[in-house]
């Protein structure tokens, strides 16, 4: 016996379920340890992306400020159109600006990176006193300002440099912390594999175990019983043998086996015992049965026969008494039912024929209706018709206005799109005002552009003399730009106020179309009014002349039934003289009075004597209603 087998089955799924539970811790652990780290890599990786994103922002202000100084030089001059108080809040703005960048610096980086941004603060800070000197040197003393440029240069270089420095220490740590960052990535990718692969393997084990000590008996169980519900009791198992819940359900099922078989054999002689008791017990129904049909065979024998008179007197079974006294009662009843329509037959005769002469006058009363019906369901058509040409007509009223409303509707909409251009011409016109704004701009700094280009020339001396010619040219056609967006500007203005002028035309135009509209609308309704009107006359008309037609169909049949019903009431007197022959062939015993002979009766006519049969004479002591009372027993059989 395997060791496995002496476990119980909640052991066993323990020690699998704490396996499966180490397995995900580790490799949870494990991936939450990886997701940690490479967190701290990209956190590291972006610090070193807003370092290098604070650098580049320094390095424009540090170009900012020498644009601020040279502005500052030519502001006093009102030809220029520079403003020195924003010159001077320009330049404390970009110093701001650049002195904040490159603190924010020393805090994202480290090492050699660090240090390289820490040797930038002592020219950072002379270049920026030294631009302040300028700005407020050149508000009192341009002359003197422009002396000191060449000193301020080399402030600015001096600065330039060592931002160099500090943008190659940076681009540097960022580059290690991109490849620290990625060496991380890769070694966890493949712990996380290894561990999957540990995991497929792990969970491969337990599976292969589990079917090999858990679904292969517990299938083989299932097949064992499965034997057994079908009644197979040969079944054995070697599984009672373990030690476990498996054993357990094995020895219960030896158990259902050995009850199996002993019921198998009550059964048997539990059948046997029934077989015998059957067997006595059909031999006696059927000897009560040949009495039975003997009996009832010979009373439909009398039957068959026609006679009426005879009566069922056998010693019968319990049973069969109440069926006994049925068929006399039944015997009883036919004989007094058969008496009653025999004593009745004269009288059906002569009513038959009463029935015949009124079906001949209600032949020739409904050929007559039937004609008049016809005359009508004629001049109906002719109404019918000239209805219907009324309400097509209306129909046609009703489409063209219809046709009309749908013309002025699509004249509102030609007037909604008028208004709907204009607005786009309007808002265009905006558009251009603000493209005119920006060269206005364009030419604002092409014009300042041109004041810097003007300075440097006459820092050049003689050399600079034809680019300050130049210079001056690009200041006066920046200048006559800025004019000309002016008077476009201008322009504009005036087509805007005749475009909303326009709108507000077409606007009013748009309304009294709608008014149009409303009313075709109003005339519509008052004609669909009376084509519906005339469509409800027409379809009136229409089904009382489908009703006349049908009275007229109905009339005919009526007819043809009548003839047909006539026919019938012949044949009906034929069959009833037969009626009365083959009545004459039943034994039914006496009957009451004389059989029915010619002789004096009263008629059954209602207004006039006419020669008819006679009915039978009755005897004093009956009453008149006994041939009603012998149909309520016939109904009643």
């Amino acid at each position: 016996m395997s060791v496995t087998n002496k476990h119980s089955l909640e052991r066993k799924a323990v020690i699998a379920g704490g396996a499966l539970v180490s397995l995900f811790a580790v490799s949870g652990g494990a991936g939450l340890l990886s997701t940690f780290l490479l967190g701290s890599g990209l956190h590291a990786v972006e610090k070193s992306g807003a370092a290098l994103e604070n650098h580049l922002t320094a390095d424009m202000m540090h170009d900012a400020l020498r644009s601020d100084v040279l502005m500052s030089l030519v502001a006093n001059d009102p030809t220029f159109g520079i403003s020195y108080a924003e010159v001077e809040a320009d330049l404390k703005a970009h110093a701001r600006e650049l002195t904040g960048r490159i603190a924010s610096n020393e805090g994202l980086v480290k090492g050699d990176a660090r240090a390289a941004v820490g040797a930038v603060a002592t020219p950072l800070a002379e270049y920026v006193r030294f631009a302040s000197d300028m700005v407020e040197l050149a508000g009192s003393d341009p002359v003197a300002a422009r002396a000191r440029l060449p000193d301020f240069q080399v402030k600015f270089e001096a600065l330039e440099k060592a931002m160099a420095e500090a943008s190659d220490a940076i681009a540097a740590d960022g580059e290690r912390t991109a490849s620290a960052s990625s060496l991380s990535a890769e070694v966890f990718k493949w712990a996380m594999i290894l561990l999957a692969i540990v995991g497929v393997v792990g969970c491969g084990a337990l599976i292969h175990a589990a079917r090999r000590t858990l679904v292969r008996p517990l299938l083989e169980l299932c097949e064992a019983m499965d034997r057994l519900t079908k009644g197979d009791t040969t079944i054995d198992t070697a599984l009672e043998g373990r030690e476990d819940e498996i054993g357990a359900m094995a020895q219960a099922v030896v158990v259902f086996r050995d009850a199996a078989i002993d019921k198998k054999r009550l059964e048997a002689e539990q059948i046997a015992a029934v077989a015998r008791a059957e067997a006595e017990r059909i031999a006696a129904i059927a000897q009560a049965e040949t009495l039975v049909v003997d009996t009832f065979g010979k009373g439909l024998e009398r039957l068959a026969g026609g006679e009426l008179v005879y009566r069922m007197h056998a010693d019968l079974p319990p049973a069969y008494k109440k069926l006994e006294a049925d068929y006399n009662n039944a015997m009883e009843r036919l004989q007094a039912t058969m008496k009653s329509v025999l004593a009745n037959t004269a009288g059906i005769g002569l009513g038959t024929e009463e029935i015949a002469q009124a079906s001949d006058n209600l032949a020739r009363r409904t050929e007559q209706q039937a004609a008049s019906l016809e005359e009508t369901a004629a001049a109906l058509d002719e109404i019918t018709a000239s209805v219907g040409k009324t309400a097509s007509g209306a129909r046609h009223a009703s489409e063209v206005v219809a046709v009309a409303r749908g013309e002025a509707e699509k004249g509102g909409s030609v007037v909604l799109n008028a208004v709907q251009a204009m607005s786009a011409i309007e808002k265009s016109a905006g558009q251009i005002t603000q493209i005119i704004s920006v060269i206005d701009e364009i030419a604002f700094q092409t014009n300042l552009l041109a004041l810097n280009a003007g300075v440097e020339a006459a820092r050049a001396g003689d050399a600079g003399r034809g680019f300050a010619v130049v210079a001056q040219e690009v200041r006066a056609l920046a200048q006559r730009s800025a004019d000309a967006a002016k008077e476009i500007k201008s322009l504009i203005a005036t087509s805007s106020s005749q475009v909303d002028a326009g709108v507000k035309l077409v606007d009013q135009t748009g309304e009294a179309l709608q008014r149009i509209v409303s009313k075709v609308l109003e005339i519509d309704g008052v004609v669909t009014e009376i084509a519906a009107s005339a469509q409800e006359q027409s379809t009136a008309l229409a089904q009382i002349n489908t009703a006349v037609n049908q009275m007229d169909q109905t009339t005919q049949q009526n007819a043809a039934m009548v003839e047909q019903s006539t026919a019938a009431t012949h044949s009906l007197h034929a069959e009833t003289d037969e009626l009365a022959r083959l009545m004459a062939t039943f034994s039914i015993g006496e009957v009451s009075g004389r059989r029915a002979e010619p002789g004096p009766a009263t008629p059954v006519s209602r207004a006039r004597p006419a020669p008819a049969r006679r009915s039978p004479p009755r005897s004093s002591a009956m009453p008149a209603s006994r041939p009603s009372a012998s149909a309520d027993a016939w109904e009643e059989f």
